[in-house]
């Protein structure tokens, strides 16, 4: 109480270090929200950066798995035509070997003429078709239809035929003309060449001649497409470049 009478209000005195302490306090929650939100901004950062980057690992992945992919697919490609080719030049050693025979037993390979014989009207007839009957006990060397069953040269059962219907294939007992061919692997034909008859004085090679068109299924040995040199002989083939081209990938028994 005062001298006047009046009563004083007590004041509550707060020790300075606590006003301090409470700014303190202040100060520091309001870092700590600033540095969360600071950091949560970094880590989001971080995140999408992380994102962006396992997403270009994926793509160089993808691009890098194409690329093994085709040259796997290239290379399967290459094995595949080097299998094709050995296996050309397999049966073509088959079939030469069962012309030999034929040979020995008739004295001369079959010939191939310009005309097929008689009782034959199918203009596709040509030397492939003189392989297969011949081979198969049909024909006899001067393009003639055997009178009695030939023995067959070769097991058609390894060989892929251009026509498998009945009226293409041999009859065990007969010796009726098929119009049918040998093929090579990629479908085409084994095309068998030799002199036209026994006083062609224009071929000159030693034996017959036997080929695939390889890969590419084209052929230009002379005057026309499947018309090899009359001579036998490969030596003067045409130069033209479309004709090179075409015959790089020939496959010739005995010759490359």
């Amino acid at each position: 109480m005062t001298a006047s009478g009046s009563f004083l209000r007590p004041v509550k005195i707060r020790p300075a270090g606590d006003s301090v302490r409470e700014t303190n306090e202040h100060v520091s929650t309001r870092g700590m929200e600033k540095t969360g939100t600071m950091g949560a901004g970094r880590n989001t950062r971080t995140r999408a950066a992380v994102r962006a980057f396992t997403l270009m690992e994926l793509l160089v992945v993808t691009s890098i798995l194409a690329v093994l992919a085709s040259i796997t697919l290239l290379i399967g490609r290459g094995v595949s035509e080097r299998s094709k080719v050995a296996q050309a030049r397999a049966e073509m050693a088959v079939l030469a070997a069962a012309l030999e025979q034929y040979k020995q037993q008739y004295g001369d390979y079959p010939w191939t003429p310009d005309s097929p014989p008689a009782g034959v009207s199918d203009p596709r007839w040509d030397g492939g078709a003189v392989l297969f009957n011949a081979l198969c006990g049909n024909l006899g060397p001067k393009a003639t239809q055997l009178t009695a069953k030939g023995r067959t040269w070769v097991d058609l059962a390894r060989f892929t035929l251009d026509l498998t219907d009945e009226a293409s294939l041999p009859l065990p007992d007969q010796t009726d003309l098929r119009v049918n061919w040998f093929n090579d692997p990629w479908g085409g034909w084994y095309y068998y060449h030799y002199k036209k008859s026994g006083v062609d004085t224009a071929w000159k090679s030693r034996g017959f001649l036997l080929y695939s068109h390889g890969p590419d299924s084209e052929c230009f040995l002379g005057a026309a497409p499947d018309s090899p040199p009359n001579t036998g002989l490969l030596e003067n083939l045409p130069t033209d470049a479309t004709y090179v081209e075409q015959n790089r990938d020939n496959i010739y028994h005995g010759r490359n």
